[in-house]
């Protein structure tokens, strides 16, 4: 679970989920400008957020970026209960088995 944790925090700053995660923080933080009482475009609101990402990402403890990680952990990705998961992995209660089949199962179709 410890080596999980720190290789999902490792490849999360790089990830769409987080970009987009933070794309919405920072809009109800009001930090990506517009125009009084005019929507702005979804395509500039992401460029903006882009931009605002690579200016904060130097500081560590910046309150939306430690949002933006807590929000993908624990809503997103469920960290805590995938934790539970690794733990009784690890401690056989629970059993993983591989399996080798001809035809990708319907939830791995999708990501080919």
């Amino acid at each position: 679970p410890d080596e999980a944790r720190e290789r999902i925090l490792a490849e999360l700053p790089n990830s769409a989920v987080f970009g987009a995660q933070f794309r919405q923080n920072a809009a109800r933080a009001l930090l990506l400008p517009g125009q009084r009482g005019k929507r702005t475009p979804f395509w500039l609101q992401r460029l903006r957020a882009k931009d605002l990402l690579q200016l904060v990402r130097r500081f560590e403890d910046f309150p939306i970026v430690a949002e933006t990680y807590r929000d993908c952990l624990e809503e997103v990705m469920d960290w805590p209960n995938l934790e539970r998961i690794l733990r009784r992995i690890q401690a056989g209660e629970i059993q993983v088995t591989a399996v080798e089949t001809l035809t990708p199962s319907p939830v791995a179709q999708s990501l080919l």
